[in-house]
């Protein structure tokens, strides 16, 4: 599913426990995307989000306090902040 489509879904999905489930979807995704644009070989799924620390500190703070988060709402912001600058990085 492409990005744009999963985030599309992500909003009208009402069902916290689906909500999550398709956010964490689309932050691997978003992940997987930080480091195909940098040509770097995309690590283990337990090695991909400490990576970002050296590759790309910005995302990586983003995604700590998007995974330590309890609240879906402040989950959503952070994954949308995540979103919006690889976007950016594409323009």
């Amino acid at each position: 599913m492409r990005r744009d489509d999963l985030w599309e879904e992500i909003k009208e999905e009402e069902d916290v426990g689906q909500k999550r489930y398709l956010m964490y979807r689309l932050f691997e995704q978003l992940i997987q995307k930080v480091y195909e644009d940098r040509g770097i070989e995309v690590p283990e799924p337990k090695e991909r989000v400490k990576g970002l620390q050296e590759n790309e500190g910005y995302v990586y703070k983003l995604s700590q306090d998007f995974l330590t988060s309890s609240s879906t709402l402040e989950k959503e912001r952070k994954l949308e902040k995540i979103k919006d600058f690889l976007s950016g990085r594409e323009e």
